[in-house]
């Protein structure tokens, strides 16, 4: 349901993709900016060159600053039709399926928007603003070509090898949350108190289990992205700083390089909280696949 979700929305997704790597792009313009600032302090402190870099950076800010509403409002677009679909396809599911119990259900979708804005706004930005540090990185020296490979084989090993796993164990932690809710709100008329108590209290015990497994999972991979970005960081310094002293980067490409990567890292390191959306997200989905599914069957059988 997550490709066919992508699917129906490839018109925003046309405008919003650009958008957001114009936005990753002029995001740089502040580290090149103090690039410039840098080596032209050191070298003839121009008052005319300096107020016009400044100037530059300004504008490169506050273009960056509107297509950052221009992302917004596709997103917004995107939320509230997702929410439209899903209504209209819970209320058909109601007619066609009496069955199917799509309250619990229907709560997956605020879930999907929820994680819609992030993963659209802030996961679709980590991603460009690393693709262009690891750009800019590669035209200061070519040995951080190999560097920015690393990276990416790291970042691989780190974000995508586990994605399986994980997003197997988020739709085991929605079903337990979804079974634990059916029984609180449909079974205690079926129970004494005593039996309803303890069946609560397994159903419970089994949430509690699966969201173990997938926190431990999320956990693994937070600490091996602040590892990731840790080692990164130094290896860059400690580079970066050797071809400054035999000359072959200027210490403004070296303050550059830093805060660009600084930056980008840093976005990284709380990549895990968008991903956490994601396996949310598709989890939800996974659940929502449910009602959809319902409405096609009806209309199979008819």
């Amino acid at each position: 349901m997550v490709a066919g979700f992508f699917t129906v929305e490839a018109d925003d997704l046309r405008i919003l993709i650009p958008a957001s790597l114009s936005y990753g792009l002029l995001t740089l313009t502040v580290p090149l900016g103090v690039q410039v600032l840098v080596n032209r302090i050191l070298s003839t402190a121009l008052t005319s060159q300096a107020l016009s870099v400044i100037v530059l950076v300004t504008i490169g800010l506050i273009a960056a600053a509107f297509l950052r509403v221009i992302q917004r409002k596709i997103v917004e677009r995107i939320q509230r039709r997702f929410h439209s679909r899903m209504t209209l396809s819970a209320a058909e599911s109601v007619f066609k399926d009496h069955e199917i119990k799509v309250s619990h259900l229907y709560y997956d979708t605020f879930i999907v928007q929820k994680s819609l804005s992030s993963l659209l706004m802030e996961g679709l930005g980590v991603a460009v603003q690393l693709l262009f540090a690891l750009i800019l990185l590669a035209f200061y020296h070519p040995l951080f070509l190999a560097f920015d490979f690393l990276i990416i084989v790291a970042l691989v090993a780190v974000v995508g090898f586990p994605a399986s796993h994980l997003i197997n164990t988020a739709i085991d932690e929605s079903k337990a949350k979804h079974d634990t809710a059916n029984f609180l709100f449909e079974l205690p008329n079926q129970h004494t108190k005593e039996t309803f108590f303890n069946a609560a209290d397994e159903a419970a015990l089994n949430y509690l289990k699966v969201r173990l497994i997938h926190f431990k999972s999320l956990i693994s991979q937070m600490i091996a992205l602040s590892t990731l970005h840790i080692v990164s960081n130094a290896l860059l310094l400690g580079f970066g700083a050797y071809f400054v002293i035999i000359h072959q980067m200027s210490l403004g490409q070296l303050v550059a390089a830093e805060l660009v990567f600084s930056a980008a890292f840093l976005s990284v390191e709380k990549l895990n909280k968008h991903l956490e959306s994601f396996f949310d997200m598709t989890a939800a989905l996974d659940k929502l696949s449910k009602i959809t599914n319902a409405v096609e069957r009806a209309d199979h059988e008819t």
